[in-house]
């Protein structure tokens, strides 16, 4: 066995005192280096598919390169330390053992040939690091190159509103500067109240009450606001202003709200300017931008339309109207951002600002003039085209976070939050030994996702809805992702960030779907509501309603008229045929049991119905 071992090695001593290159021996040497990494490497993948053989031979070839890489380093390691050892080391010319060396381990040639060794050894993985960054880079700049004629933005700040004059600026109001990270002013206000504080300029709750806020009723079921439990609530506080006994409930609240009519007065001024563009301090890696005037606004709508109900109620119908048009105007100043989250708060937004015209149509506040307003307002939204929008821009982040942590790979832990990085290591430093190439390639594998998935679903141009294309998308990402989710596959298939940065969009564009069809009928609602003030009553058909009152906008969902029916309680249903794409007889489907604490709508099955106020 010994003789054998001899005989195995890569280099020989020649007769003449030299070395000579033994090719069987470095064969198999290589050989030997090449199983020794390949066992361990397979293994790994195979526990990690719980030995699945038809899953795992796929990912074995993808794992080839590393295994080459590696098992070409141990054998550089090896054949390095024997090129510069000393002599007496190496087997004679036929193999045969060496004769008895006098030579120490330590001394100085042994120690030369480690370090000569392990020198060969990180030049192989110095060069195939430097290959792979080249060949990662080079096709990321190519299809960064193909994406870009297909008019894809990968540069965030190209994506952002253009700077606005303050004098034209809704945002550069003062309630407002104070909560944009851009500003000065936003530092400023941060440290006087807190890096925990409420991000909000008004907050309509007490919190020195043990009482919530009664703010629990949904408009969508028909469940008004109730002023009475919010005259209860305001009447008990000692910090909003009160009348000495109590009036109608309406009165109360408006009575209590007072104490932000400097605020809502100095909203009502900013509204007038025609444009609106919020300061926002983007951060290198993107992520971590912060953008607190996604709550500044929704606090301020909110009390906007509190305030705007409460009038309708005390019979200030101008007063009612004017809060309501605020109310959407804060709604709409976050159209034009390019990040998914200033959409969604967006589209809660347009539900408030829509449930306070709702009120108003139940207790029959409006005039035919303010009616005939919100239809050309509303007519004007395109929740589709804002999507489109604003999938760029979480395009845009993802990409800017890549390019931050190909930068900086010690970073992920950071970014991705407590496990988010559960198929990367979790010290920032090993992240290093990753090469650039692949976060190049994990860069183009999340483009790709994008351009399969998103794109293809999103509305068109025009803002045209496809719920069934949504769903099929949407469940095909979810399957390729989740097959692809175990740490060997995600790693291999370059799947990490796919699984860590791609949003669930089929939530985003349900939401899109819903918040553009509430609009459309609320379009409806209002020349139903014209007709009724005109002939005293609604129309047997919507096709009474043009052209006088109309033009009436089609079901999103189907691109077919509203589905409409006169009750004999003098009311009206109208509905859409939502999400599933069919009628269901203006059914609203509920989630839950009939006792359920979290019962509500379920918007994925059922038709999507103008609500009925509940008696």
């Amino acid at each position: 066995m010994k003789t054998l071992y001899w005989k195995t090695r890569p280099l020989r001593l020649t007769p003449t005192g030299g070395r000579r290159l033994h090719w069987p021996g470095l064969a198999l040497n290589l050989a030997l280096a090449l199983v020794l990494v390949a066992v361990p490497v397979f293994g790994l993948v195979l526990i990690d598919l719980g030995f699945n053989l038809a899953e795992a031979l796929p990912l074995w070839l993808l794992a080839m390169p590393i295994v080459l890489t590696l098992g070409i380093a141990l054998a550089a390691l090896g054949f390095g330390f024997r090129l510069t050892a000393p002599l007496d080391c190496l087997p004679g010319e036929n193999g045969e053992p060496p004769a008895q060396r006098a030579t120490h381990w330590f001394h100085w040639a042994t120690l030369r040939a480690v370090l000569f060794g392990l020198l060969a050894s990180f030049t192989v993985l110095l060069l195939a690091r430097t290959l792979s960054d080249w060949q990662g880079r080079r096709a990321w700049e190519a299809y960064r190159a193909e994406a870009e004629k297909r008019g894809v933005v990968f540069d965030l700040e190209k994506l952002m509103p253009p700077p606005v004059p303050d004098a034209e600026n809704f945002a550069a109001t003062p309630l407002l500067r104070q909560y944009q990270s851009g500003n000065p002013e936003f530092g400023e206000s941060r440290a006087k109240r807190g890096q925990q504080a409420s991000e909000s300029p008004i907050l309509l709750q007490d919190p020195h009450l043990k009482e919530s806020w009664p703010n629990k009723q949904n408009w969508m079921l028909g469940q008004r606001w109730s002023l009475a439990e919010l005259q209860s609530y305001y009447r008990s506080s000692t910090n909003f202003p009160s009348w000495p006994t109590a009036r109608t409930a309406g009165e109360d609240v408006l009575k209590a709200l007072t104490r932000f009519d400097a605020e809502l007065a100095e909203l009502h001024a900013a509204a007038q300017r025609p444009r609106v563009r919020f300061n926002v301090q983007l951060t290198e890696d993107g992520v971590s931008t912060l953008i607190p005037h996604l709550q500044a606004v929704r606090s301020t709508l909110v009390a906007a339309a509190l305030r705007s109900v409460a009038a309708s109620a005390a019979g200030r119908t101008n007063e009612a109207f004017a809060d309501a048009q605020l109310a959407f105007r804060l709604a709409d100043t976050l159209r034009d951002e390019p990040v998914i989250i200033s959409h969604l708060v967006r589209l809660a937004s347009q539900s408030i600002a829509l449930r306070t015209m709702w009120e108003g149509l139940v207790d029959h506040r409006w005039s035919d003039a303010q009616l005939a307003h919100w239809q050309a307002d509303l007519a004007k939204l395109n929740f589709g085209v804002e999507l489109r929008h604003a999938m760029a821009g979480e395009r845009a982040f993802g990409n800017r976070a890549l390019d931050f942590l190909r930068r900086k790979p010690e970073m992920l832990p950071s970014i991705a939050g407590p496990g988010g990085g559960g198929n990367l290591p979790s010290d920032g430093p090993g992240l290093h030994l990753i090469p650039g190439g692949w976060f190049y390639r994990e860069q183009i594998s999340y483009n790709r996702m994008f351009d399969d998935y998103f794109v293809a679903a999103l509305p068109s141009e025009a803002g045209k809805l496809d719920s069934a294309l949504i769903r099929a998308k949407s469940a095909a990402m979810t399957d390729e992702l989740k097959r692809e989710h175990r740490p060997s596959k995600a790693f291999l298939r370059n799947r990490v960030f796919c699984n860590l940065l791609l949003p669930a969009f089929d939530k985003a564009m349900l939401r899109v779907c819903q918040a553009q069809t509430f609009t459309q009928l609320a379009i409806t609602a209002c020349a139903l509501e014209r007709h009724r003030l005109a002939r005293g009553s609604y129309p047997e058909s919507l096709a009474a309603l043009a052209p006088e009152f109309g033009p009436l906008p089609a079901d999103p969902m189907n691109g077919q008229p509203f589905h409409y029916e006169r009750t004999a309680d003098g009311r009206f249903s109208l509905w859409s045929v939502g999400w599933n794409g069919k009628d269901d007889g203006g059914t609203v489907a509920m989630s839950g049991g009939e006792a359920s604490k979290s019962r509500n709508i379920n918007f994925e099955q059922g038709d999507w119905v103008w609500p009925v106020p509940q008696q």
